[in-house]
């Protein structure tokens, strides 16, 4: 199985950018009812074949998988998972947008992103900080202006590596 090394988070090509919130795009978020149905339908129409799985059948069971340099992730919400994650989820097998991923590279950058969230007033329904400090997660509320949530991660120390065994397809 092919696997590919997590990329460093990057600053944005255009140096001064007047929309922080958009940059570092590394992830699609999917949610499901069915991961298995998922991982076979995106495996046979999109050539998803290889994904890491982990499966925790009260909180969430996820596939995850790199489709050129886009991650793709694949949330089946168990009955203990956060309300955030049961919104519009399909019956079928489908798979739904929920969110697009975004890598923080830096400390300053990440502290900006929270000054625009709270100047904005964006709902943030999930925010949090694991990994003895090194994962830090925001989930900001953008569907009425996007249709979907935004995830803002910032890494550093171990969680580099969170991503690493997410094989490539």
């Amino acid at each position: 199985m092919a696997t590919i090394s997590t990329i460093p988070p990057r600053k944005s090509l255009v140096a001064d950018t007047n929309a922080p919130m958009f940059n570092g795009l590394y992830q699609m978020g999917f949610v499901t009812s069915d991961l298995d149905a998922a991982q076979e339908r995106l495996g046979k129409r999109f050539g998803i074949k290889q994904f890491r799985v982990k499966r925790d059948a009260a909180r969430m069971s996820t596939a995850h998988a790199y489709a050129g340099d886009m991650m793709v992730e694949i949330i089946q919400p168990g009955p203990e998972a956060s309300p955030v994650y049961h919104d519009d989820v399909p019956t079928d097998g489908a798979v739904r947008l929920h969110h697009l991923g975004h890598l923080v590279p830096d400390l300053e950058t990440w502290k900006e992103i929270e000054t625009i969230v709270e100047r904005e007033g964006w709902a943030t329904p999930i925010k949090g900080t694991v990994m003895d400090g090194n994962l830090h997660f925001l989930y900001v509320d953008s569907r009425a202006d996007l249709g979907y949530y935004q995830e803002y991660v910032y890494l550093t120390g171990p969680a580099l590596r969170l991503y690493d065994d997410v094989p490539a397809n």
